[in-house]
């Protein structure tokens, strides 16, 4: 076996002897002697630095939200006084110092440790990398050349796919009148009519009191006898109502299947929206129309951008001499053809025709019962039918029919009608 002696820190080792069969016994000593060597001798651990400084600026004043970054370790935030605390383990670690409107500045944890105070000068921060992305057509141009004498709302229609122009209506209510069989009154007249009917003086005392209850319907009403059948007659009260267009709204296909609906879309001249839509704003002075319909793009634009945009360039003036522009525009537009051709309309020799073609097969109800004796004129016959009436009662001979008959097939008013019609004319100056 090996023979060996422990001397405080040394370890002496003989050659073997002749005992070999105890070689285990020595392995498992000398890893108990390592082992307790190792505890005696622990590797040393560095303590970890932490510094406490101020960021000031160039005039000492306290650069507070700076930028603390620690290399291989924790960064740190600047206070309202410009004070910050790091903690680091190697003294040459490198401490980047940096604000916003400052030049960076690096400093090592010893040269800190000496001097806390750390004073950025002011300079501008170079970009080192940049990337350039390719900005994707957003809206729809419109076409503006030989428009000038055109407005918004007519370049807009038709121009744009998607885009319609919807006009918004208003009724409006007038003021109640009451309806009597002596005709329409005011309600101020009829309440000094009625002043003088038992217990009305006491329930409205006032006009005032009188038109509330009639626009609440709370007046209990009343009515005028009819003296040939007694039947009573009541009194109606209500109000006109008018009807009128309140302008143009432009709508972007699907805009009016939201459940709230839209407000149209948002029009923007040169940068500033606007409310409304100018439909009558003229083209001769505009640079360019661009119908926005990206959800992204609008986004910009806020909550009244949810319909879309219209965003509108108006021409920039040019420095230099002055310029005067001046376009005239001519416009004829022939009178409307009204003729029974072009109308494929009967003509008076058409139309008689077929009343005496009714009038031949006795499917006609204006005829007299002659066996009744009653020889009387229906109301509101048309010439052809009075001259069919005269010529069955016999008051008009087959002769004179046929000649009235003829005369009549002549007439047409259509000559009288052309007299309306004229060709238009239509100028623009600008």
């Amino acid at each position: 076996m090996f023979e060996f002696s422990i001397c405080g820190r040394n370890r002496h080792i003989m050659r073997p002897t002749a005992y070999p069969g105890k070689l285990l016994c020595f392995l498992v000593l000398l890893h108990i002697s390592i082992s307790v060597h190792a505890r005696q001798n622990p590797v040393e651990q560095a303590s970890p630095i932490t510094i406490r400084g101020r960021l000031v600026d160039e005039k000492n004043r306290p650069v507070a939200g700076g930028t603390v970054k620690v290399k291989k370790g924790k960064s740190a935030i600047t206070s309202e006084k410009g004070e910050f605390i790091i903690s680091c383990t190697d003294k040459e670690t490198i401490v980047r110092f940096s604000f916003v409107g400052f030049q960076e500045k690096s400093l090592s944890v010893e040269a800190l440790a000496k001097n806390p105070v750390v004073k950025l000068e002011a300079g501008v921060n170079t970009l080192r990398e940049f990337g350039v992305e390719s900005k994707k057509a957003v809206g729809t141009r419109v076409d503006l050349q030989h428009k000038g004498h055109l407005n918004l709302g007519q370049v807009l229609e038709g121009a744009v796919p998607g885009l319609t122009l919807r006009r918004e209506n208003q009724t409006n209510t007038g003021p109640f009148k009451a309806y009597t069989p002596d005709g329409v009154q005011s309600l101020e007249e009829y309440y000094k009519s009625i002043l003088s009917v038992e217990d009305v003086g006491e329930l409205y005392p006032t006009f005032e009191d009188f038109k509330r209850a009639i626009e609440n319907g709370s007046f209990i009403g009343m009515y005028t006898l009819n003296v040939n059948n007694g039947d009573k007659i009541s009194h109606v009260f209500k109000a006109g109502t008018t009807t009128g267009s309140t302008g143009v709204i432009p709508e972007l296909r699907g805009a009016n299947s939201f459940a709230g609906g839209t407000s149209g879309m948002l029009v923007v001249i040169d940068g500033f929206a606007r409310d409304g839509f100018p439909a009558d704003m003229p083209m001769n002075n505009v640079e360019s129309v661009e119908v926005i319909r990206d959800p992204e793009e609008c986004l910009k634009w806020g909550a009244k951008a949810a319909g879309g945009v219209i965003l509108i360039t108006t021409k920039a003036p040019q420095k230099g001499k002055a310029q005067f522009n001046y376009s005239s525009n001519f416009y004829y537009t022939p009178a409307p053809d009204i003729s029974a051709e072009k109308l494929r309309l009967a003509s008076s020799a058409d139309m008689l025709d077929y009343y005496k073609e009714a009038y031949d097969k006795g499917i006609v109800d204006y005829l007299p019962d002659l066996r009744m004796g009653d020889f009387s004129m229906p109301p509101l016959l048309s010439p052809a039918e009075m001259l069919l009436y005269n010529l069955y009662v016999k008051n008009l001979p087959q002769a004179s029919f046929q000649q009235a008959w003829d005369s009549l097939a002549l007439i047409s008013n259509r000559d009288q009608m052309r007299l309306l019609q004229r060709a238009e004319i239509l100028q623009n100056h600008s």
